[in-house]
């Protein structure tokens, strides 16, 4: 799985307008955030849009599969990403609409972050050696 730069620059302009929008290359690929919360996938210059239950149908019925990988000879799917349509990326004014959709869902979906718990470690005694 690898993605070329220029696809990265191309939907990175596809998706201008979203709050803080950044690609961090990741695994052969690049995750897509917007306001720091990860809503897509980029792999094997496919853009994967987070989905759930209810969104999910409407990306199958475009066609759409979700993303998958190979792992020890077993096919693994991540039915949290759809991908999305060829034919969408190049029409702004619908793919845009889908990427706050996706980007609402990711927010909903997003575990809280969780607090650090410290750890109090118990003071020693003070141990000096004798002087000899």
């Amino acid at each position: 799985m690898t993605i070329s730069q220029d696809f990265i620059d191309f939907v990175s302009e596809q998706l201008e307008g979203l709050p803080r929008l950044r690609c961090r290359r990741m695994f052969g690929g690049a995750a897509v955030s917007a306001d720091d919360v990860q809503f897509a996938l980029l792999m094997d210059n496919a853009l994967y849009f987070t989905v759930d239950e209810a969104t999910r149908p409407v990306y199958e019925a475009m066609g759409s599969r979700c993303f998958s990988y190979l792992r020890r000879q077993v096919r693994v799917e991540v039915r949290r990403y759809q991908e999305v349509p060829a034919d969408l990326l190049e029409e702004r004014d619908r793919l845009l609409p889908l990427a706050r959709e996706s980007l609402d869902i990711a927010r909903r979906q997003r575990k809280p972050a969780r607090v650090a718990a410290r750890k109090t470690l118990a003071k020693r005694p003070a141990t000096r050696k004798a002087a000899p």
